[in-house]
């Protein structure tokens, strides 16, 4: 079975609820259901699951069990929602063509704030090339799925949803076609405002995230940054993000470092 054939599937019995199918990794991996809805804490617990920091899993020999929590409230759901991390855009065009009613968003973030978290000490040009080419083509992938199908693949920076959390939430909402409660904009206002809790370790939910979405801009290396730069620049075009000619712009955060494309949500 190819990579592809095998992501394929895989990803279809998450969003078909065939969790039996799953390997036991996957199933009690507390990151996964942590963050997710209170179903998902009473599941992790089923299996053992003591705390998350440390993580420690103790599944118990017979987890599968413990299935019937999530499968009976998957099933029973009126919407399903995943987050699949570098899932393939031409996997999700394969998704799209096997269930009319399902939908995509494509998140992008600026490859120059991601390298730099992962980056090692080394000025090392393989990732960089290797990361950018992927992204570029999912990129024209989703442009290309947004034609064949209408109206059910958006695409989605991470920096504009950073910038105004509310406004693109509600326009996420509409894409879905479900009303967005006045409780959920004031959920996503005490999650993204200043003043407000700074100790979530491993979520997105920090205080002001229009600054923590730009935190890398006073962070990253110069000369590192101009390598990604020279790797990436189809991509950013394609994404509509700024190249920086002067370190003084980039230093200066009310200088834009994005732009609007057609096909990007704003």
């Amino acid at each position: 079975m190819s990579n592809l054939n095998f992501l394929h599937n895989e990803a279809k019995k998450w969003l078909y609820c065939r969790f039996d199918e799953l390997d036991t990794s996957s199933l009690t991996d507390a990151l996964s259901w942590r963050f997710g809805s209170d179903i998902g804490k009473k599941f992790l617990l089923c299996n053992g699951v003591k705390r998350l920091m440390p993580l420690v899993v103790k599944p118990k020999d017979s987890h599968r069990k413990c299935n019937n929590l999530i499968r009976d409230s998957c099933l029973g759901s009126n919407l399903r929602l995943f987050k699949f991390i570098r899932l393939p855009m031409t996997v999700a065009g394969r998704l799209l063509t096997g269930d009319s009613n399902l939908k995509v968003i494509h998140l992008l973030r600026d490859p120059r704030g991601m390298l730099m978290s992962q980056r090692r000490k080394e000025y090392n040009i393989e990732w960089p090339i290797k990361y950018c080419e992927t992204m570029l083509s999912d990129l024209k992938t989703s442009v290309q799925l947004q034609n064949i199908f209408p109206g059910r693949v958006t695409i989605l920076r991470y920096e504009d949803l950073a910038e105004n959390p509310v406004s693109i939430a509600r326009k996420l909402y509409k894409f879905t076609g479900i009303p967005m409660r006045k409780t959920v904009e004031g959920y996503i206002k005490e999650k993204t405002s200043e003043g407000k809790e700074k100790s979530c370790m491993l979520c997105t939910q920090k205080a002001n995230s229009s600054a923590t979405a730009s935190k890398w801009r006073t962070k990253i290396d110069w000369r590192y940054m101009k390598l990604i730069d020279h790797v990436c620049e189809t991509f950013y075009e394609a994404a509509g993000y700024v190249e920086f000619k002067r370190k003084a712009d980039l230093l200066n955060l009310t200088f834009p470092s994005k732009y609007e494309r057609d096909y990007i949500l704003k």
